[in-house]
């Protein structure tokens, strides 16, 4: 539903039998042991300024990002995947930027869809 409202349906890669988007594979795989690329040390260096020692634990602040991932950040906590502050990037949201940086296909449709239910779940104070 929400594809069509995007006008930009999901569409498997012909032949495919997968119904998982790279960034659902990549997320599938490192919580069942089978890769890690999406760890947080690739993460948080991929986000996070040259140099800087950032910590392995908590969120990732947007004073240790590039310029371009705090846009990133923003947008996303702001248009994608609610949230109450922008101020921070919790770890999966980080790994959806990162994602998106590496040229990962992604099914934003079902991360709006999740991130909603998620929402509506917890009650309608969590959408604001």
């Amino acid at each position: 539903m929400i594809n069509g409202y995007l006008d930009n349906p999901w569409n498997l890669p012909h032949g495919s039998e997968n119904v998982l988007c790279t960034y659902e594979e990549k997320i599938h795989a490192l919580h069942t042991g089978e890769g890690d690329i999406h760890n947080e040390t690739y993460v948080r260096t991929s986000l996070c300024l040259p140099g800087l020692v950032v910590s392995q634990s908590g969120p990732t602040y947007r004073y240790c990002m590039t310029h371009v991932m705090q846009l990133w950040s923003i947008f996303i906590l702001s248009n994608v995947w609610p949230a109450s502050h922008i101020s921070d990037l919790p770890l999966t949201k980080a790994k959806l930027i990162s994602s998106i940086w590496d040229g990962d296909s992604v099914d934003i449709a079902a991360i709006i869809s999740d991130a909603l239910a998620d929402s509506i779940a917890r009650g309608a104070s969590s959408l604001i």
